[in-house]
C-alpha cells in the first residue's frame, strides 16, 4: 500500500467521509508514528514537519490534490474559508478494496483516531498538536518574511506545482 492509500482510506473511514486539511494532517500522522511498516504494509510513509498550525507533510497534501484531480475526491467549500475533502463513489470502490486488506485491529485504531480528531474543534485541534509536540512551538517562531511566504505558498497551492511550492518555501527559508 502506498501512502496515497492511506489518504483515500483515512476520508473514507472518517465519520462522515469527510475530513479538513488539518483534520486529515492530523490523522496521517497519528497513524504514521503509531502503525509499523508491516501494519501500514508499506516500507515508507509521509514525513512530517512542525508548522504554525501543526505537522504537515507536503507530500500528504500534494497526493490528496492529484486524488482531487483524478476523481477520487473533491473539495467542498461550504465551510469557507476553510475547504473540506470529500470521497467521490469512484474514491469509495478503491477505498473500500484497500479497507478489505486491513486487519480489523487497523482498521479499528484509524476510526477511533478519527472520532477523536473529528469531535474537537479545529482549535483545540492545533492546540494539542502544539501541546503535545514542543518543535511546532519553535515553527511559530518563525520570521515575518518566512510566515508570509509559507501564506503565499498554501494559498498559490491550488494553481502552483508542487515544484514551484517547494522552490518557494525554500527560498522563504533563505531569507529568514
Amino acid at each position: 500500500m502506498s501512502p496515497k492509500d492511506w489518504v483515500l482510506l483515512v476520508i473514507a473511514l472518517s465519520p462522515d467521509r469527510a475530513l479538513q486539511p488539518l483534520q486529515l494532517q492530523k490523522a496521517l500522522y497519528l497513524i504514521g508514528k503509531k502503525l509499523s511498516p508491516k501494519a501500514l504494509q508499506s516500507g515508507r510513509f509521509y514525513k512530517f514537519e512542525a508548522h504554525d498550525y501543526g505537522t504537515f507533510a507536503l507530500d500528504a497534501h500534494s497526493d490528496t490534490e492529484k486524488m482531487v484531480a483524478a476523481g477520487l475526491l473533491w473539495i467542498s467549500q461550504e465551510l469557507w474559508p476553510s475547504r473540506q475533502y470529500l470521497i467521490t463513489p469512484k474514491g469509495q470502490d478503491k477505498a473500500d478494496i484497500l479497507i478489505s486488506r486491513l486487519d480489523s485491529e487497523i482498521t479499528s485504531y484509524v476510526k477511533r483516531s478519527l472520532e477523536w480528531i473529528t469531535s474537537l474543534t479545529l482549535d483545540k485541534l492545533r492546540r494539542k498538536d502544539v501541546a503535545s509536540y514542543p518543535s511546532i512551538k519553535l515553527a511559530r517562531n518563525r520570521s515575518q518574511r518566512e510566515r508570509l511566504a509559507i501564506a503565499i505558498v498554501a494559498h498559490l497551492s491550488d494553481t502552483v506545482s508542487v515544484s514551484w511550492m517547494l522552490t518557494l518555501t525554500s527560498a522563504a527559508t533563505r531569507l529568514s
